[in-house]
């Protein structure tokens, strides 16, 4: 296989956030500072591993932090380095392109998602030029907004939540033409790939990550208002043809994807939509 142009996604350290963005006396101690240090420069001796394995083989590259650039179409290879929160990062948009996932510090980082390491990442470039590599189709669901012309691929889940942790949660959930307001402390939504992750922790049920069926699971659903309220939309495994509409009741309603880092403002009367992606995932495997 001819790779025209590589992206190396990868994160920036804990040691580097806290030496360059933290005000000192808000740092942990020192003893902390060494073990980020420790990791900072596993991880970064990694991204130079891949970066001269791409040279030797005389690739074009483009290096960049997560959370810089989200437009992938000049790519035909993806590596993210650093661990699952990286690999979720790149999954969000690559379209059609091969996508590796190097984890920097298996020491530090659990890395479900990622095949590589530092050692191994030389010889599954080989694979890929070789074309010897195998490929895993991993299905991921597709978020849209119509009100704002919005859409997004995820490999992994979304929390529709308010946006504090202490907030109630309030939202019309409607699952192909069956509609329920819920109160509670949110509403899970995961991917097969995502469902042995929080949603798990939650209640869930984990499921063939190679999967198209997809599942739902409010979270602490609050049974006081209203004469014997029964909620009947309380979780399970939806079809890949299910769709579900999420309509806000908040005026600080929030939709978290796939973390902490990427954040959807979702106010009152704000709607998403949230089915199976056209588009599923190509990773590369060992």
């Amino acid at each position: 296989m001819k790779l025209r142009h590589a992206l190396v996604l990868h994160k920036s350290s804990t040691y580097h956030h806290y030496t360059t963005q933290v005000a000192k006396a808000e740092r942990p101690a020192q003893t902390e500072i060494e073990r980020f240090k420790e990791t900072h420069d596993r991880h970064y001796e990694c991204v130079e591993t891949v970066v001269s394995a791409l040279q030797r083989h005389k690739i074009r590259l483009t290096k960049t932090e997560r959370g810089r650039l989200k437009d992938y179409h000049d790519f035909d290879l993806i590596i993210t380095v650093g661990g699952d929160g990286t690999f979720l990062e790149g999954a969000r948009y690559a379209r059609g392109q091969l996508l590796v996932g190097v984890n920097s510090d298996p020491k530090w980082s659990v890395g479900k998602l990622c095949a590589a390491t530092a050692q191994t990442f030389p010889s599954f470039l080989e694979h890929i030029l070789s074309d010897s590599h195998s490929v895993q189709f991993l299905q991921r669901l597709m978020l849209r907004a119509p009100q704002h012309d919005y859409e997004m691929h995820f490999i992994n889940d979304i929390l529709v939540a308010h946006s504090s942790p202490a907030g109630l949660s309030r939202y019309v959930v409607n699952i192909d033409g069956q509609a329920e307001e819920q109160r509670g402390s949110g509403l899970w939504v995961s991917t097969a790939t995502g469902s042995t992750g929080a949603i798990f922790s939650a209640g869930g049920q984990a499921m063939n990550p190679e999967s198209g069926d997809f599942q739902y699971l409010p979270r602490e659903l609050y049974r006081g208002w209203g004469s014997g309220q029964q909620y009947q939309l309380t979780g399970g495994v939806l079809t890949r043809s299910a769709v579900i509409t999420i309509t806000s009741l908040m005026d600080s309603g929030m939709i978290f994807v796939e973390g902490s880092h990427e954040k959807i403002l979702f106010p009152a009367q704000s709607s998403v939509c949230v089915r199976h992606s056209p588009y599923p995932l190509h990773v590369v495997r060992q």
